[in-house]
């Protein structure tokens, strides 16, 4: 099995690296060993990932003959009981009414920023997303600690310092006070 992500990402040369691969000729050159590879269809699973267009900066949309050599699947976005899923499931020792509020978080910036667009439009467009959440995480577990006063101490790391101007980094923290009850530390 091979998994190929973000392939809207790719370059003109992978691409047609990959269309030797699909095509009759059934292998691959991989310059830098300078050898080929074949590739046996029968045996051989490709699967290829994108995102959306729209989603996140630098996305091409492939040709529709390339695209037609997949079969193509939609994947709904993420719920917020997928989220608390995952996280749970990932993050065991973080208590679930603080992931809880972690999630809620992250979605309500998701929210405001890029759907409502209310603010955050400096900088952007900006992906808050499973891998912040993932990221923030990573780091209260670390500490050893995950109580609320350690989500807001990363919160800074994660999330503020991404924002461009000194008021969307203060409405964020207002949503972060709003949610969590505690301020996001100073320094």
């Amino acid at each position: 099995w091979i998994v190929l992500d973000e392939l809207n990402l790719a370059t003109q040369s992978v691409l047609e690296g990959l269309n030797a691969c699909l095509d009759h000729r059934a292998e691959i050159f991989i310059p830098e060993l300078g050898r080929t590879f074949q590739v046996h269809h029968e045996k051989t699973k490709l699967f290829a990932c994108q995102n959306p267009l729209k989603q996140g900066g630098g996305r091409k949309g492939l040709p529709r003959s390339f695209l037609n050599r997949f079969t193509q699947v939609y994947v709904e976005p993420l719920t917020s009981d997928d989220y608390s899923f995952i996280c749970s499931q990932m993050f065991p020792t973080i208590p679930p009414d603080t992931l809880q509020r972690m999630i809620e978080f992250n979605e309500r910036i998701h929210r405001q920023t890029m759907v409502e667009c209310k603010w955050g439009t400096r900088g952007g467009p900006w992906e808050f997303n499973l891998r912040d959440i993932f990221r923030w995480c990573d780091l209260m577990v670390s500490s050893g600690r995950s109580d609320l006063t350690e989500a807001a101490r990363h919160v800074r790391l994660i999330y503020q310092n991404r924002l461009r101007t000194a008021d969307d980094r203060e409405r964020l923290g207002k949503l972060f006070e709003e949610i969590f009850g505690v301020k996001i530390p100073v320094t």
